[in-house]
C-alpha cells in the first residue's frame, strides 16, 4: 500500500492514485502491483467506483449465499422446478389446512350455539320442575 509521509492527500481518488503511481516514483510503473483492478490509476479509480456502486447488491448476494448454505449445508441446492413444485405443494397444503380450520371454526360456533340452547332449555326445565314442586306442595299444604 502506498503511503505519503510528509502530507495527507486531500484530492480525488483518481488524482491520488495517479500521484502515487507516477512513473517517476515507481520505476516507470514497474513497482506497481494491482490485485483485482487495473494498474492504470484512472482505470483503477473507475474500478473502485464500480465496486462501491454495486456494494449493496454484492452484500445482498453474499447474504443470500449464506442463507442457501445454511438451508442446504450439503451444497446440493434443488432446482428451480423442484422449488416451485415444493412451493405449490405447500400452498395446496396451506389451503387444505385453512379449509379445515374454517370448517372446524364453523362447527365450533354451531356447537357453542347448541350448548347455549341446551343450557337455556335445562334452565327452563329446572325452573319448570321447581314451579311444579311448589304447586304440588301448595296443593298438599306443605308450603308455609
Amino acid at each position: 500500500m502506498a503511503t505519503t509521509k510528509l502530507f495527507s492527500i486531500s484530492v480525488t481518488e483518481s488524482k491520488a492514485l495517479a500521484y502515487i503511481a507516477s512513473p517517476a516514483k515507481t520505476e516507470n510503473r514497474r513497482l506497481i502491483y494491482a490485485y483485482g483492478c487495473s494498474p492504470d490509476p484512472y482505470q483503477a479509480s473507475r474500478d473502485f467506483e464500480a465496486v462501491s456502486e454495486y456494494c449493496y447488491e454484492l452484500d445482498e448476494y453474499q447474504k443470500a449465499v449464506k442463507k442457501l448454505k445454511d438451508w442446504y449445508p450439503s451444497g446440493s441446492v434443488p432446482s428451480l422446478e423442484l422449488l416451485q413444485k415444493t412451493i405449490g405443494d405447500l400452498e395446496a397444503e396451506q389451503k387444505q389446512k385453512k379449509q379445515l380450520y374454517t370448517q372446524t371454526a364453523d362447527e365450533t360456533e354451531t356447537l357453542s350455539k347448541c350448548l347455549q340452547k341446551i343450557e337455556q332449555y335445562l334452565g327452563n326445565e329446572q325452573e319448570r320442575a321447581e314451579e311444579e314442586q311448589r304447586r304440588k306442595r301448595k296443593k298438599s299444604g306443605d308450603l308455609e
